[in-house]
């Protein structure tokens, strides 16, 4: 994993508000059961914007993805089971997006909280064995976070270095 900054109202993209989380709000106000993925549009605008944040690198994975990344809504903010999420309001919030690799975007789903969030990680929480490339937590990981982290590796398979690309 790599520690990103934070997303906030002052490093989001220019127009984000007009383009984006304007129509957005409207469009959740009028389709109050709506999945808000029927408009990703509005936030695929920005997902160049997202990459460069990233540093072009999945947030979770820390390898370079260039511009294949998907906006991954760190709050599942879609429709689960035919109801809508209790984070739909954030599903036009610069502050929700996280750069991810196709396949960690589809394996992390709606476990929104469970899974360890890059933009809250520091940097010396993780480490990478050489020369297997596995992903290990360091001791310097708050005792409070160790647990998510651990389940963060295991459920995105980052454990496996190779098969998480570190290499």
């Amino acid at each position: 994993m790599i520690p990103v900054p934070p997303l906030t109202q002052s490093n989001e993209p220019p127009l984000f508000d007009l383009n984006c989380r304007q129509p957005g709000a409207a469009w959740l106000a009028a389709y109050s059961d709506a999945d808000p993925h029927t408009q990703s549009r509005l936030w695929q605008d920005f997902r160049s914007y997202l990459a460069e944040h990233f540093s072009h690198r999945c947030g979770w994975l820390g390898v370079r993805i260039g511009e294949y990344g998907y906006v991954d809504h760190y709050l599942a903010c879609g429709n689960s089971q035919g109801k809508p999420s209790p984070h739909r309001h954030l599903a036009f919030e610069w502050s929700n997006y996280r750069y991810a690799e196709g396949r960690i975007n589809s394996m992390k789903g709606n476990l929104d909280q469970r899974i360890l969030d890059p933009c809250a990680i520091e940097p010396d929480w993780f480490e990478v064995v050489l020369p297997t490339f596995v992903l290990r937590l360091t001791s310097r990981i708050p005792e409070s976070e160790a647990d998510r982290a651990q389940f963060t590796i295991d459920k995105l398979k980052l454990f496996n270095g190779r098969d998480a690309r570190w290499g």
